[in-house]
C-alpha cells in the first residue's frame, strides 16, 4: 500500500492549476483524454491521487481543475540521493516521466486516500508514464532492508553520485525492478504507483462518480 511518504499530497495553491466547470471537463475528457478514458472503460479502474486541498474543498473550482506537474519535485520519502539517482536510471532507460517532473497516481483509491481527498486524474493525450512491475510504492522502498526484503540494490542508490551510475548497474537494477513506460492498461490493473507527466484534469471523486462518470459511458 502507498504510504504517506512521497510528495503526492499537495495543497491546490501549490499547483499551477486552472479551475474548469463540469461540462467543460466532460468535453475535454472526451476530446483530449481519449487514451486514459479508453483504458478506464476497458479496465473499470481509474487513476486516483490524494490531494490535501485545504478548507475550500467544497468550492467547485477546487473540485475540478487542470494542471501540469511541477518540474522540480523534491523527495519527502526517498533520500535526495535516491531521488536523483532513480531519475538518472529512468533517464538512461529512455523514460520521460521521472520522479522530479511527474505526479504519482494509483488505481487503488484507498491507497490514494492516505494522502488527502481522492481526485480522479485524466491525463491529456500525449502524456508519458512510468511504472514498476515489482514495486507498488516507490516511496516505501526507503525503508526496505536487505535482511527482510532483499532490496539492497535499491539501497545502493545512496552510494553513487549521479554521474557515477554505470550502464551495467542500470541493467541489473531494471532486471530486478522492471520499470517500464509500456502498457498503460496493465499499469492500471497492477494497482502500483504510476508516474504521470503531462497536463491533466483532476476531479474530486464524489463529483466524478455523481456528475462526470455517467456522461462518459
Amino acid at each position: 500500500m502507498l504510504r504517506k511518504l512521497i510528495n503526492t499530497s499537495m495543497r491546490l495553491f501549490e499547483l499551477k492549476s486552472e479551475p474548469v466547470e463540469i461540462a467543460q471537463a466532460i468535453s475535454l475528457i472526451k476530446s483530449s483524454c481519449g487514451i486514459a478514458l479508453k483504458a478506464f472503460l476497458v479496465t473499470g479502474d481509474f487513476l486516483s491521487r490524494g490531494i490535501d486541498s485545504g478548507p475550500d474543498i467544497t468550492s467547485i473550482t477546487s473540485q475540478i481543475f487542470t494542471a501540469r506537474p511541477r518540474t522540480d519535485r523534491q523527495p519527502s520519502g526517498l533520500t535526495k540521493m535516491k531521488h536523483k539517482n532513480l531519475d538518472v536510471i529512468l533517464s538512461k532507460l529512455g523514460f520521460t516521466a521521472l520522479r522530479r517532473n511527474s505526479i504519482s497516481c494509483t488505481s487503488n483509491p484507498s491507497a490514494a486516500e492516505e494522502f488527502g481527498d481522492i481526485f480522479v486524474i485524466f491525463p491529456f493525450d500525449g502524456f508519458s508514464f512510468t511504472w514498476s512491475k515489482t514495486i507498488d510504492d516507490i516511496g516505501s522502498m526507503q525503508y526496505y532492508k536487505e535482511d527482510n526484503n532483499g532490496d539492497a540494490l535499491f539501497d545502493a542508490l545512496d552510494d553513487f553520485e549521479p554521474g557515477e551510475i554505470s550502464d551495467e548497474f542500470v541493467r541489473k537494477f531494471n532486471a530486478k525492478y522492471k520499470f517500464t513506460n509500456q502498457n498503460f492498461v496493465a499499469a492500471l490493473k497492477s494497482g502500483h504507483e504510476i508516474a504521470i507527466n503531462g497536463r491533466y484534469i483532476a476531479i474530486q471523486l464524489d463529483l466524478y462518480l455523481s456528475k462526470v462518470a455517467p456522461e462518459l459511458k
